[in-house]
Parts: C-alpha cells; structure tokens; sequence
C-alpha cells in the first residue's frame, strides 16, 4: 500500500498530505510510501539533479529504493521502501528546483508515518 505526501516548493515550502495515508502498512510488513514534491509558479524541477529521499535512521530503508518520478516539469514522486516496523521515519527529500534566472538545491524535512 502506498501513502502519499505532497511538498510544494516556492518561498516557502507547504507540506500537505496528498492524499492521506490509507489505513494499511501492518507493521510486520515492509511498506511503501510516496512523497511527491511540485515546484511553485515559476519554478521546475532540476531533471539533473538526483531527488532522493535521505533518512536520519537508514536501517528502516529498504535496500531496494526506486528511483524519483517526474510527472512533469513541476512536480514528481518518490516512493520510499521502508522495511517492517511500526515507528515513524524522519528524513529529508534532496531536491533541486530552478526559475529563469538561478537553480536552488533544497532538503525538505519529511516523517513518513506507516499506519496499521
């Protein structure tokens, strides 16, 4: 089951649950949880930049972590593997996102919370 968070990007970065976590992710089971990120009017997603998901306690990643979806100039998902537990997992989303005239490379805080 994947959960889904929503960061946009802009002045100043809005976190909204998009949609809300489903109950689901039994905490004997590994889960999977999606956070997407949008660029703010004006701005894109740096293409070449490596968006990844970077977690304060590493041994709740799974080894296998997909790569970061771009739905379009503007905004994406990453889904993030955790392995089984019931504890939330804090960490930042590397991110780079760029208007006309400069690029800027952010970490966005994120807890990815599985729900039993």
């Amino acid at each position: 089951m994947i959960a889904g968070l929503l960061l946009a990007c802009g002045a100043a970065p809005d976190i909204a649950l998009v949609p809300p976590p489903p109950a689901g992710c039994a905490p004997t089971e590994p889960c999977e949880l999606a956070v997407g990120v949008r660029a703010g009017p004006g701005f894109h997603l740096n293409r070449d930049y490596p968006v990844r998901f970077v977690a304060d306690a590493p041994d709740r990643l799974a080894s296998d972590q997909p790569e970061f979806t771009f739905a379009d100039d503007r905004s994406g998902t990453q889904v993030v593997r955790l392995t089984a537990g019931a504890s939330p997992v804090s960490g930042k989303l590397k991110v780079s996102w760029c208007n006309d005239e400069a690029c800027h490379i952010d970490e966005l805080p994120v807890t990815l919370t599985p729900r039993g």
